[in-house]
């Protein structure tokens, strides 16, 4: 009963050091998709828990692409459904 718990709680270690070393990293002003930053937080923080680097890279890249990639996509869904509803002059105004 004890062995979920204590695994639960040492993936729980681990997420929230990650989470706080890419909420520390985040407080500067920051490149476009905060390329690169999401990264360091998420290795720094996977380090202190003793994930090599080479699998926390692999992970916090994976985790990039899957926050910035459906947003983009649906960003321009939107904007090109309001450029055909419009026509592109009338866009923005």
């Amino acid at each position: 009963l004890l062995r979920p718990i204590a695994a639960w709680l040492s993936s729980a270690t681990w997420m929230g050091r990650m989470v706080a070393a890419i909420t520390v990293i985040y407080r500067p002003p920051v490149l476009f998709a905060t390329v690169g930053v999401l990264e360091l937080g998420a290795v720094i923080g996977l380090r202190l828990s003793g994930v090599s680097r080479e699998h926390g890279l692999a992970f916090a890249l994976v985790y990039h692409v899957l926050q910035v990639v459906p947003v983009a996509v649906a960003g321009l869904a939107f904007n090109a459904r309001q450029i055909i509803a419009k026509g592109w002059r009338t866009v923005g105004n």
